[in-house]
């Protein structure tokens, strides 16, 4: 059995496992290593950053491999024989002529193997062999021991302006790269590999780093950007300066800036740093503030909700926090989030957490039921609201809540029972709660009276309730608030009012509304005037509003909205532009969330679907069948072109390029859209995608393949369009929609014309632009594609002579001039494409031009074939030249 260094010996081979199988030069970073040869060279950078590819090329141009021995320092038999003082010895057995010793990925050592490294370094320099080390930034505990060395920062490996030039110009990356890749994005993994960010994240959870800088990037991942002062919420405030020290030094892909006091983390989402880090929880929590999983996880929420990033908020709560702990923090800052218009991310933390919910069911459901309402989800709302009114456990508040949206939504079985309990609302006692919730945004008990007052009352009340805070905004900077908690109560109070008087007069006065008389009050009704009156009170609060419409803005925008149109001479666009700007943006942003609400409903049918699609079972065919009707109607198709270049849309939403970079990725999309949804089985992929090798030994890679095109076709969480079986995989044609089915029906309508009239001028242009270019022209290499862009050309020429010739015959020779010309200039040694060519030419009373269309022929024949024209060509020449013209 050899020795660990007779493996380590690279007598001329490169070492396998170092780089992928595309390779990128860096020849400026190994030209820095030529500089100082006589010092051991060190480069230090965290995981991602191409050291190994640096030092590998390093070898391989001044060496060749020759007399180089290759140390992976990850083998336990490396600490072995360095504990032991035989590397030294074992090196020069295997080769006293060594040039260079390449020790790769040195892991963290204590004081002693560290002093032990350092002298094995020195003896090899003593002997005029170099030594190039590569280790993470935790690792590097050389400085003091190798006083004279080299050292390669992180910020000497970031990719430059010229290698993405280079990347661009190869078609790697867009070229909008300037403005999409940030500064510290500019790592190589994150421009030339593949699974970038894992491959980031990985490296960073397995350094061995003191826990307050594991948990301190954690913050900063999470955050994404902001200022470096936001970790004193999670580590003791002494520390903040050296940290952000070591990350900028050491770890600049997080964007750490001293000068400035603030950082620009990487768009990594939440789920995706929650695969890496969720092992490491326990670890950083010895580091931070608090004492449990779920007050950290509240308090990294809070954070980020402080900072207007609500839906990350309660993604951090469902990924580390326990059901329990998510539950009492949404009951807890929901109502927030609900005001600040994010309803979504409130009803999806409330179904992943409510089965924690012991003891908050009726908080939970006001949230749920308000969110749903939001979200145009009036069935759960209803649902939620109804159990709520009708628990004893609720309190006062809570009921008064839920009888108030029970009427906004106008659901005829609740409105009596609504209604008669706001009359009893509005003489009782209440206790008030958490000065965080949406109780104290609003003064319930005043609402509740407001509500069971007269409608024909309620504009003159609300009159004067605007002079009365009009009055007190002059006197006060903050205008009146809930316990000191910057809450302005009676804004919201007043808007609620103002959103409830416009439904009520239009349920009193339309019958086109389809609803119910209101309350079954009947010969009540509400003056237009009055209306109009107002809409131009609500419009004047929010036009004071300088930041976004809340949730009390949005109920009275809604409201004058569905108003306006049995008002026809109200119109508040006309009234003031800059309101019709604010509710723009506001209905903008909620008609976003509520699509993403109606696939997040989907998401769960979604999952199921696709295993029992991937697991066929005769007693589920009839459950099947109905969640494929279902969610037919909800998949948006996935078009796929591949004429051009190859471009995935899903929906109206472009995949982007980064998705998919790898090209054995792009190989297997392309073969599955080929075969329009028929099965492929494995092996046939895996000889297409890896010809050279043997398909046993390939096929586990399949899987690595597979996994990175289910993730670039993910809609909503989930992969409905791929199916894979334990004998193939397929796209789903149901969802499918692809170039490759028109570019069939164009060669078909081209070789045998249609039934339908179609003009030649529509035919031509979709052949000149849509299909103006081959089958994937960038992906050259693969015999297969080669093969399928050589079919499909050589069907579509045919098509255009026949095109040609038709059209010839039809008395259109300037179509089939076009078409033949076309033919030529995708194929030009075929013998017909001259023929249609030259026919069309002489057609269009073009003589010399056939003349110059035969002698191209003729000499192609000749020359390259060694072959004479066959005897059409020849009539052709011989009806040109024997044409004899009678001139009078």
């Amino acid at each position: 059995m050899p020795t660990f260094m007779e493996t380590c010996n690279c007598r001329g081979t490169r070492p396998l496992g170092v780089i992928g199988k595309r390779y990128v030069s860096r020849p400026d970073i190994v030209g820095s290593l030529l500089k100082d040869r006589h010092v051991s060279r060190f480069i230090v950078a965290p995981t991602g950053f191409g050291k190994s590819n640096v030092a590998y090329e390093y070898a391989n141009i001044v060496f060749g491999f020759q007399h180089v021995f290759w140390i992976r320092c990850t083998s336990p038999c490396f600490l072995r024989d360095l504990d032991a003082g035989i590397l030294y010895s074992g090196i020069m057995s295997c080769d006293p002529n060594i040039q260079l010793a390449v020790f790769e990925d040195v892991p963290s050592m204590d004081p002693h193997r560290c002093e032990l490294l350092s002298e094995l370094m020195n003896s090899l320099l003593e002997i005029e062999c170099e030594v190039v080390v590569t280790c993470t930034p935790s690792a590097d505990t050389f400085s003091g021991l190798q006083l004279d060395r080299f050292v390669v920062h992180p910020k000497d490996l970031m990719v430059t302006d010229n290698e993405l030039t280079i990347e661009e110009l190869r078609g790697g990356i867009g070229e909008d790269w300037r403005d999409r890749i940030k500064p510290n994005e500019r790592i190589a993994c994150n421009i030339w590999g593949d699974d970038a960010t894992f491959t980031m994240l990985r490296g960073l959870r397995d350094e061995d780093l003191p826990k307050e800088i594991k948990l301190s990037m954690l913050i900063l991942l999470l955050g994404r950007s902001g200022m470096i002062d936001s970790l004193a919420h999670f580590v003791t405030r002494e520390h903040i300066d050296e940290i952000a020290s070591i990350l900028e030094s050491d770890y600049p892909m997080l964007g750490v800036e001293s000068r400035t006091k603030s950082y620009s983390a990487p768009d990594v989402s939440v789920y995706d740093i929650a695969s890496i880090f969720c092992s490491k929880m326990d670890e950083v929590l010895l580091a931070s503030l608090y004492s449990d999983r779920d007050k950290l996880s509240s308090a990294i929420a809070d954070w980020l909700c402080d900072d207007l990033k609500t839906s990350r908020a309660c993604e951090v709560m469902d990924v580390y926090a326990t059901k329990g702990g998510s539950a009492k923090w949404l009951a807890r800052c929901g109502w927030k989030m609900l005001v600040s218009l994010d309803p979504l991310s409130c009803v999806k933390l409330h179904d992943a957490s409510r089965r924690g919910a012991s003891g908050l069911y009726e908080a939970l459901s006001a949230i749920k039921a308000w969110g749903s309402y939001l979200l145009c989800d009036e069935e759960q709302a209803v649902k939620h609201a109804r159990r709520l009114l009708r628990s004893s456990a609720a309190r006062a508040e809570e009921r008064i809540c839920a009888a108030v949206l029970l009427c906004l939504i106008g659901d005829a079985p609740s409105l009596p029972e609504a209604f008669s309990f706001l009359g009893e609302g509005g003489s009782m006692e209440l206790k008030g709660m958490d000065s965080q919730t949406l109780y104290d945004a609003v003064d319930w008990k005043k609402m509740a009276k407001f509500a069971h007052s007269d409608p024909a009352d309620k504009p003159f009340v609300l009159q004067s309730e605007y002079a009365l805070m009009t009055t007190s905004a002059a006197t006060s900077s903050s205008g009146p608030t809930a316990n000191g908690s910057g809450v302005d109560l009676s804004r919201n109070t007043f808007l609620l009012e103002i959103a409830w008087t416009l439904e009520e007069a239009i349920s009193l006065c339309s019958d086109a509304a389809g609803r119910s008389p209101f309350f079954g009050r009947e010969n009540v009704s509400i003056s237009s005037g009055d209306v109009a009156s107002v809409c131009m009170l609500a419009i004047d609060v929010l036009r004071a509003s300088e930041d976004r419409v809340d949730l009390f803005g949005m109920l009275a925008i809604q409201a004058i909205d569905e108003i306006s149109t049995l008002l026809p001479k109200f119109d508040p666009s006309a009234i003031d532009a800059g309101f019709e700007t604010l509710s723009h943006r506001a209905k903008a942003d909620l008609l976003q969330q509520r699509e993403d609400y109606r696939r997040y409903l989907t998401s769960g049918i979604e999952t199921k679907l696709e295993f029992q699609r991937s697991n066929p079972d005769p007693f589920r065919r009839i459950e099947v069948k109905d969640s494929g009707s279902l969610m037919k109607n909800n998949i948006p198709a996935l078009h796929v072109d591949l004429f051009g270049g190859m471009q995935v849309r899903i929906g109206d939403e472009l995949i982007a390029t980064k998705m998919l970079s790898r090209k054995k990725t792009k190989l297997l999309l392309a073969m599955l859209v080929i075969n329009r949804g028929r099965e492929v089985s494995k092996s046939q992929i895996v000889k297409m995608l890896w010809p050279e090798g043997d398909v046993d030994t390939y096929k586990r890679n399949f899987y690595s393949v597979w996994s990175q095109l289910k993730k670039a076709l993910s809609y909503n969480g989930s992969c409905p369009y791929l199916i894979r079986t334990q004998s193939g995989c397929r796209l789903d044609g149901r969802y499918l929609q692809s170039d490759i089915v028109r570019f069939d029906e164009l060669c078909r309508t081209l070789l045998f014309g249609s039934e339908n009239p179609i003009s030649w001028e529509m035919l031509y242009s979709q052949v000149s632009e849509e299909f103006s270019e081959d089958l994937l022209p960038s992906l050259i290499g693969n015999d297969e594609i080669d093969l399928l862009r050589d079919k499909y050309r050589e069907s579509l020429i045919d098509g255009l002579i026949a095109t040609s010739a038709r059209l010839n015959s039809m008395g259109e020779p300037r179509g089939a001039l076009w078409f033949a010309r076309e033919a030529i200039r995708r194929n030009d040694k075929r013998e017909d494409a001259y023929i249609a060519l030259m026919e069309a030419q002489i057609s269009s009373n073009q003589r010399g031009g056939a003349l110059e269309t035969y002698f191209t022929c003729r000499r192609f024949l000749s020359e390259e074939l060694g072959i004479d024209p066959s005897m059409k060509v020849m009539e052709l020449y011989r009806s040109i030249i024997e044409c004899e013209e009678v001139f009078e």
